[in-house]
C-alpha cells in the first residue's frame, strides 16, 4: 500500500490569518513562553504548507516555508537580535497571507 498526500487539505483561511496575526502580535513585548508557543505553531504551519505546496507542484512555496520552518524550529534555535526577529516575524506574516491569498485564488505561482 502506498501513502499519498491529499492535495485538497489546505489550512482554512482563518488559521492562516491567525498564524500571521500571531507573528505580528509578537512584535510587542511578551513573556518568553509566548515566543516558545509561536515557534511551535509557526513551525507546524510552515511544514504543513511546505509539504502541501510541494504536493501541488507549486515551486516557490516549499522553499519559502522550508526556510521559515528552519528559522522557527523549537529544537535548534537560531539566535538573532530582537530587531532581526521583528523583521523575521513581519516577513513571515506577509508570506503567510500572500500564500493564503494566492492559494485561495488558485494561483500556483508557477512559471507557466
Amino acid at each position: 500500500m502506498r501513502a499519498t498526500v491529499a492535495t485538497d487539505v489546505r489550512p482554512p483561511i482563518w488559521l492562516s490569518l491567525a498564524v500571521a496575526a500571531a507573528c505580528l502580535v509578537a512584535l510587542a513585548d511578551w513573556p518568553y513562553g509566548f515566543y516558545q508557543f509561536l515557534r511551535l505553531v509557526v513551525t507546524g504551519y510552515a511544514v504543513w504548507i511546505a509539504f502541501q505546496s510541494a504536493a501541488e507542484s507549486r515551486p516557490v512555496w516549499p522553499w519559502v516555508f522550508g526556510v521559515v520552518a528552519v528559522l522557527y524550529n523549537p529544537l535548534f534555535k537560531i539566535s538573532m537580535s530582537r530587531d532581526a526577529h521583528a523583521v523575521e516575524n513581519a516577513c513571515t506574516a506577509i508570506a503567510i497571507v500572500l500564500e493564503a491569498i494566492l492559494a485561495k485564488r488558485g494561483n500556483t505561482t508557477s512559471s507557466r
